[in-house]
């Protein structure tokens, strides 16, 4: 134990210098600090003030907890929790000696908890989806919705699996998919003229949390931002009726294949009805597809059918489900156990379509994306060329 006070000379006078260096310490950092603020170099994350913190740690003692601190980037899945009072996302600082105290503020015990709980907070990356930019509070947004990307580790470096993504009070759920860097999840906000309230509340496995708010502006008296242009087919070869929309059409940007397909086939005068499971955001597959007379003249062969139930197992077996006579709709099941909609996309680098293991909603289109197909098939794929056995696992 070191006894302090004027009596005991040596302890005293090493004391003194340690608050004297703590001291000088103290308003070099303040100095820095203001430095940084007119220069708009602020941290303004936890995941930047724990850098900053370790890395101008003198005592030799800042290695393992920068280890600690992570990347600040990840991912996670949508997760289940309260809610509760937040902060301002990118308005969390925090100052040397704020823990109270007649000290510098650098050895007290209220500044090292706070410090701690700082540095066990869980990282948290928001993004534009289209810009990447980090900087979209107070951003305005023309049309009807915006696209983010999230990504969110521990101070471990871990992936944080509950999240929980609120835009307007309504819960989102995030979706992953091909393009899906850094295993982070894009939310599709739907938005409103005015302000658009977003709340993220982020908890790792040890109940360590992280709580931010954003307000965007929607201006839906305006299209969203066109992307680029993709070609965009209805594919009806299946029951001999080729294809019922085949053109090039303009995407926007940070928009999934299934919303494209629906705007575009409504523009067409096509009603697209999804699975009772999921949305057009998130989860969705198309079950049906109607129009007024789009079936008429259908027709499947007998080769063709007898094919189908001779080769396609249980996917083969008839259901007799598709009314006689009714041109209007089509819908999954409707002819054979395998029947349904599928799509395909086609890229840049790929040599032929290709039918991704993910859903409709989790396929943001980019640049690299050439065309888009959603086709009927009668038996899981295989009368497209897929193949017919159906414990394969492709079909």
């Amino acid at each position: 134990m070191i006894v302090t006070g004027s009596d005991y000379r040596l302890n005293y006078e090493k004391e003194q210098e340690i608050k004297e260096a703590e001291e000088e310490r103290y308003q070099q950092v303040q100095k820095e600090q203001e430095e940084r603020r007119e220069q708009n170099v602020v941290p303004t994350t936890a995941a930047e003030i724990v850098q900053e913190w370790d890395s101008e740690n003198d005592d030799g003692g800042g290695g393992q907890d920068q280890n600690q601190s992570g990347t600040g980037s990840g991912s996670g899945d949508n997760g289940q929790g309260s809610d509760g009072g937040g902060q301002t996302g990118g308005d969390e600082t925090f100052e040397p000696g704020d823990g109270g105290g007649t000290g510098s503020g650098w050895g007290d015990d209220i500044y090292d908890q706070e410090h701690e709980e700082i540095k066990l907070k869980p990282r948290l990356v928001v993004k534009d989806w289209d810009s990447g930019s980090t900087d979209i509070n107070g951003r305005t947004y023309n049309g009807s919705f915006a696209t983010f990307s999230l990504t969110a580790r521990d101070y471990k470096n871990n992936l944080i699996s509950d999240i929980q993504f609120y835009a307007s009070g309504k819960k989102l759920v995030g979706v992953s998919g091909k393009f899906n860097y850094q295993q982070q999840l894009n939310y599709v906000v739907r938005l409103k003229d005015g302000a658009n309230s977003i709340r993220i509340i982020v908890t790792d496995s040890e109940g360590n949390r992280r709580i931010e708010d954003y307000v965007i502006y929607g201006d839906t008296s305006k299209p969203n931002p066109v992307g680029g242009q993709v070609r965009l087919r209805l594919d009806l070869r299946a029951l001999n009726k080729g294809f019922l929309i085949d053109e090039t059409v303009d995407y926007y940007k940070g928009e999934s294949t299934a919303n494209l397909i629906q705007r575009v086939l409504n523009s067409h005068g096509y009603t697209v009805y999804l699975g009772s499971s999921g949305s057009i955001d998130a989860g969705a597959y198309i079950r049906s597809v109607s129009k007024p007379g789009m079936l008429k003249g259908y027709w499947i062969s007998e080769d063709l059918d007898r094919q189908i139930q001779s080769e396609g197992g249980q996917w083969g077996q008839p259901t007799y489900q598709h009314p006689e006579g009714n041109y209007d709709y089509l819908e999954e099941k409707d002819f054979y156990s395998g029947s349904g909609w599928t799509y395909w996309v086609k890229e840049r680098y790929e040599a032929s379509e290709y039918a991704p293991s993910y859903g409709v909603s989790n396929y943001f289109i980019t640049g690299s994306c050439m065309q888009i197909t959603l086709a009927w098939t009668n038996c899981m794929g295989a009368d497209y060329g897929g193949v017919w056995n159906p414990n394969s696992g492709i079909y």
